[in-house]
């Protein structure tokens, strides 16, 4: 099965009319888990986030050996059904979701500053090596 938009609109579909309130659980909560996620939380359904190394040490309660897309599925959906701490995913306002963007995008610019100056006080103290005692002077006018 191909991984996109309406074919996971249709499984999901078909699932809402076969499961009488169905819970919905997964391992992934961005990347490759980004698209259904966003098709069930867009219909209603609620989904919860069972964390990777969870899924990894409850698998060592399961039989079997090695690691499948399958194992982990079952494992998955059986934490589900007996565990009730897992946290549920929401759609978040759009307001909140572009202020984490902008701020994402804030601390990404002051990083890349930080990272550029630092680059530039290397080449110079390579260049220059009285550069650096100049630049850690106390005496040096700021």
């Amino acid at each position: 099965m191909v991984n996109d938009e309406p074919e996971l609109a249709a499984l999901i579909d078909v699932i809402r009319d076969r499961v009488t309130d169905p819970t919905w659980a997964i391992d992934l909560a961005d990347g490759a888990g980004a698209l259904m996620i966003a098709l069930l939380l867009h219909r209603g359904q609620p989904v919860f986030y069972l964390p990777g190394i969870a899924v990894n040490r409850a698998s060592a309660g399961y039989r079997g050996e090695g690691k499948t897309d399958a194992r982990d599925a079952a494992i998955i959906a059986d934490q589900a059904r007996m565990r009730r701490d897992l946290r549920q995913l929401w759609l978040l306002d759009g307001d909140i979701v572009r202020l984490r963007l902008l701020t994402a995008y804030r601390a990404d610019l002051a990083a890349d500053r930080t990272r550029s100056i630092n680059r530039l006080r290397g080449l110079l103290v390579g260049i220059f090596p009285a550069w650096n005692e100049f630049w850690t002077s106390p005496t040096r006018a700021r």
